[in-house]
């Protein structure tokens, strides 16, 4: 086949794409012809000003962003939208494939063009997410709407816009808020609109009365929103609701409650009076994210009737707060220390892992359950900080501790408390305090950290085993050439000597080096079979027969079980286990020193208890925390890998086992490993 002959054109036709180039110094759209038929347009050439009309508002500002913004950062982004034609409505997903400058030096996008039949892949989130970015446009200007004389008109119009994007996002009929008084069992309607954008003057505006109020006030006062997908539903505990609904073709409706501090003050809602909807999951978290936006435009619409709205805007510590939570893994307190009056957000008890729903005495007394959760250390440091600040020692502190989590695990968090009013005559030691989560921020630093310990220990390793390497490797080939020159026998058997001693050190430097590989690949396998422990000790020592001879050091086997003791391990690594450590006994056990080994039995906890114990030099405390960890060497100047005991720890946790040391500088180490005597 000849590519060239090829008609790319319609190969992509086929599948609804095609493509476009956009000038970005003229701000105009270059269509290929399936770009222009799809979207019914007259002409290929079309300036921007002239495409955004042909959207829905909502998806103006977006495009503008997805033109024009960061395209230094060579983004793969995408924008999907909605497009009114003859058909009905389409949707098309647009993509920047690249960004250049042409041959005169204008830059210039080219970007591929999906038509969709209906509404594209995760549409309905797309859609969910533009629209809480616009509420969120929204909300980002009540504070310059409340230092105006008209605040109360204005911030009534951005609720009324606010429900009417909703509408259009959700093809609701219409939307509604009202505020209640719970005490007197009346509420008052703020906003009721239809899909065009008008106020309901019609009965349906009556749907939520006070029949509706009672039904629902129960889930509403504890925080729930009510989901009604029909009325079918609907428990048939008040037949006359659900009649009345029926007379006004009700299909289905959401009402959302707006709280502060567990009371209810306002709700919100849609109702559906031509058709059935089903909330999604999508839908019911974007209900959430609106509800908090909404609660946020009705309390700025109660301050705006006030003179001083705008200060008490100001004041409003938690609406501000709220804004950055939302964001941010951040919480906040205002405390008296001396009353304990408190107020804390939702953020600051979830970092804590705290219940939001309890009353606890916060920071002190040191004993408070609003500790329970720290780690020791770091509780301790933290409460030495506020006794000092509450006695007037310091005005702040900063200060990181550590958190157990509801799961077991343990978080980072970061508290700063300051003192905003010190007046302990007139019982005032208020302390507002932030805490954020910097838990990912800890565990990405500790990563960092390990890798480059790691990477340390790794060149400190090559660098170490090019000596260890060299060394035996020189006496091997130097000796070698040596030998053929000499005559006598004696000098010849020393000189074969020393050629096997260096040939065994190569060997096992190379095999531990392959072994800590394997483990580390995960290649390793266990491969139980059944040992005769007896038998299996007698003959490790027997073996060590000659090196205590040459090493003038007693290696003892301790009196064994009098019962025939047989188990099921990796008999291999079982072998490769206590032969490291016996070796590195010896090589830290002076002439004329002991060695004792053995092992005990556990059989009602199927268990297995071996041990090497010496009297050599003893490990100090600071390399006994790490001495399981790769390439470790107690003495530089001792012939050896630093991967014996790394191995050892590593083969004992294949056969689910444990492995420790004790020791006392001077006065020797013993090693202790438990295996299971059968496989768990």
């Amino acid at each position: 086949m000849n590519l060239s002959t090829i008609d790319y054109e319609a190969l992509m036709q086929d599948v609804n794409m095609s493509y476009w180039k956009y000038d970005l110094n003229n701000k105009m759209f270059h269509l290929s012809p399936f770009v222009v038929k799809s979207l019914e347009l007259s002409t290929n050439k079309l300036h921007l000003d002239d495409f955004i009309k042909l959207l829905p508002p909502l998806y103006c500002d977006i495009i503008n962003d997805f033109l024009h913004k960061n395209l230094d950062k060579n983004e793969n982004r995408s924008f999907s939208y909605p497009f009114t034609t003859h058909q009905g409505v389409i949707w098309v997903s647009s993509r920047i494939v690249y960004f250049e400058k042409s041959a005169d030096g204008s830059p210039f996008i080219v970007g591929s063009f999906k038509l969709y039949n209906s509404k594209g892949p995760g549409e309905e989130q797309i859609g969910c997410n533009n629209l809480k970015k616009d509420l969120w446009v929204q909300l980002k200007k009540l504070p310059s709407i409340l230092k105006q004389k008209n605040a109360t008109e204005d911030i009534q119009q951005i609720i009324d816009y606010s429900l009417i994007s909703i509408i259009k996002v959700f093809e609701s009929s219409n939307a509604f808020m009202y505020c209640i008084d719970v005490e007197k069992q009346t509420f008052t309607k703020i906003s009721y609109v239809y899909i065009n954008g008008k106020h309901a003057n019609t009965i349906s505006s009556n749907f939520f009365n006070k029949d509706a109020f009672d039904y629902f006030k129960d889930s509403l006062q504890k925080g729930k929103s009510i989901v009604c997908d029909s009325l079918e539903k609907l428990p048939n505990k008040n037949k006359l609701l659900v009649q009345f609904y029926k007379v006004f073709h009700l299909k289905s409706f959401v009402i959302c409650p707006i709280s502060n501090k567990g009371s209810l003050y306002a709700f919100w809602g849609l109702s559906y009076f031509n058709h059935e909807h089903k909330f999604s999951l999508i839908q019911q978290q974007a209900l959430k994210d609106y509800t908090y936006v909404l609660s946020n435009l009705y309390e700025s619409l109660c301050l705006s009737h006030n003179n001083d709205s705008y200060a008490k805007l100001v004041n409003n510590f938690e609406m501000y707060m709220g804004y950055i939570a939302t964001f941010a893994k951040l919480g906040y307190i205002k405390q008296n220390l001396i009353t304990n009056k408190y107020y804390a957000s939702d953020q600051f008890y979830k970092n804590l892992s705290l219940s939001t729903n309890i009353d606890i005495n916060i920071f002190l007394p040191a004993n408070s359950d609003f500790y329970a959760a720290f780690e020791p250390n770091d509780r301790a440091k933290f409460i030495k900080g506020i006794e000092n600040i509450k006695k007037g020692l310091i005005k702040s502190q900063e200060v990181t501790v550590r958190i157990k989590k509801k799961d077991g695990s343990w978080g980072y968090i970061n508290i700063y408390s300051v003192v905003t009013d010190y007046n302990p005559p007139k019982k005032i030691i208020e302390v507002v305090s932030i805490t954020i989560d910097i838990t990912e921020r800890m565990k990405s630093q500790i990563a960092r950290e390990a890798a480059e310990e790691l990477n340390r220990k790794k060149s400190a390793f090559l660098a170490n085993m090019s000596h260890e390497i060299r060394t035996p490797l020189n006496a091997i080939v130097g000796f070698s050439q040596l030998l053929p020159t000499i005559e006598d026998s004696e000098e010849q058997k020393k000189i074969v000597e020393v050629i096997i001693k260096n040939n065994e050190l190569l060997l096992q430097l190379i095999s531990d080096i392959l072994d800590i590989s394997k483990i580390e690949a995960q290649k390793m396998e266990v491969h139980y079979t059944s040992i005769d422990l007896k038998n299996f000790m007698e003959s490790v020592l027997f073996s060590y027969t000659l090196k205590q001879k040459e090493e003038q050091i007693t290696l003892i086997l301790d009196p064994l079980p009098p019962k025939e003791t047989i188990c099921e391990l990796d008999k291999h690594m079982l072998d490769q286990i206590i032969r490291n450590l016996i070796n590195n006994a010896f090589k830290f056990t002076p002439k004329g020193g002991q060695i004792n080994i053995g092992y005990k039995l556990f059989p009602d906890m199927n268990r297995l208890k071996f041990y090497v114990k010496d009297n050599g030099q003893g490990i100090d405390e600071e390399k006994r925390k790490k001495i399981f960890e790769r390439f470790l060497k107690l003495d530089n100047f001792t012939q050896g890998s630093g991967l014996g005991l790394c191995i050892c720890s590593n083969l004992v946790k294949l056969m689910h086992g444990s492995i420790k040391v004790e020791s006392q500088k001077g006065k020797g180490s013993i090693f202790t490993f438990c295996l299971p005597l059968t496989p768990d």
